[in-house]
């Protein structure tokens, strides 16, 4: 399977909150003119002067993303090109070129490479990013449970590259199952999409409240300056998710979901009720790591899996004993009995 986004999961994780006095909406329409999009990007010509466009394989909130070829090196790449209505352009943009500065300043194993960014003669803005093969875990999450094995794997793949993301002074800020790519020959997870990523210990980058409210950590709901812990806090949830097949905090209504992250305790496993072996010590970890005061959590994710990896070892041996900064990946091949599709 070809590198591809899920449906567009734009009006679940876009939530527009209150913005302090003075400052305009970012996504009005500007006064002066910028140049729109390509609606149609031809096949017989070069994207860019550079690029071969192939099929569609996906599409997000605000991108589309098409198989391509780089003609100078012969790669086959992804090509994600921004894709919004004329009132969001300028605001869209901003956010979609600076997650792509960002991400390019993370160069590991379980982060996505971005290998260009630009804008075409036309206008169309972009990112060239290396093609995977596999699916996003949120699209594994909505079909299964994961066993803990599975569970303690996935973790241990996503704590790596979101250390070297904090490492190079970022905060993620949208670390969830969709931005989380399972590569499916490798067993491998890369962490994608930098559009919500800030400089540790600043506010976000906007007047809004941007984000899944399901991840959201108390302190980006309160809009205090931001710090790795606020990654760690949505880890908690994903690994409460990965177990369960819920989330810990929902509703209908973000106001709802923003009210559960402030004050109602995290929900434990009932490791008894889960059809597969769970060690109930991991309840602990979902408790720290969910933490409402942020000193209570982890200090980073090196800390959250250092707790789980002292947990009932799995039966994929993940090569992490001595941490995670030069993380290993496991490959299907070499644990032949053991499969992805484990089913609730």
């Amino acid at each position: 399977m070809e590198y591809r986004l899920g449906r567009s999961q734009l009006k679940d994780d876009v939530v527009y909150g209150p913005r302090a006095p003075g400052i305009p909406h970012p996504i009005q329409r500007a006064d002066t003119p910028i140049m729109g999009l390509d609606d149609s990007p031809s096949a017989d010509s070069l994207f860019d002067g550079r690029y071969e466009l192939g099929a569609q394989i996906g599409s997000g909130g605000m991108s589309r993303v098409h198989a391509a070829r780089d003609t100078r090196t012969g790669r086959e790449i992804a090509l994600k090109i921004l894709d919004v209505p004329d009132h969001q352009l300028r605001w869209a943009i901003e956010r979609f070129v600076r997650g792509a500065r960002i991400a390019t300043q993370v160069r590991h194993t379980n982060v996505v490479s971005i290998l260009d960014h630009g804008a075409s003669p036309s206008g169309a803005v972009y990112i060239a990013l290396e093609r995977l093969s596999g699916r996003d875990l949120g699209e594994l999450l909505a079909e299964r449970r994961l066993s803990w094995r599975w569970t303690r794997h996935m973790m241990a793949e996503i704590c790596a590259g979101m250390n070297a993301i904090h490492e190079a002074g970022f905060v993620h800020c949208d670390l969830k199952p969709n931005n989380c790519f399972f590569v499916e020959t490798s067993a491998r997870v890369e962490i994608l999409d930098f559009g919500l990523a800030t400089v540790a210990a600043r506010r976000p980058p906007s007047a809004l409240l941007l984000g899944t409210p399901a991840y959201m950590a108390p302190e980006r709901i309160r809009g205090e300056a931001l710090d790795r812990r606020a990654d760690v806090y949505a880890a908690g949830v994903m690994l409460y998710e990965m177990l369960t097949g819920e989330r810990p905090f929902d509703g209908e209504q973000p106001t709802v979901v923003f009210d559960q992250h402030l004050h109602t305790p995290p929900p434990t496993i009932d490791v008894d009720a889960t059809r597969f072996p769970t060690p109930p010590a991991v309840n602990e970890v979902i408790i720290r790591a969910l933490a409402k005061r942020r000193d209570d959590r982890f200090a980073d994710m090196d800390a959250l899996w250092t707790a789980l990896e002292r947990l009932e070892p799995s039966t994929i041996a993940t090569g992490r004993t001595r941490g995670i900064s030069q993380p290993q990946s496991v490959s299907l091949a070499e644990a032949p009995t053991l499969r992805i599709h484990d089913q609730a």
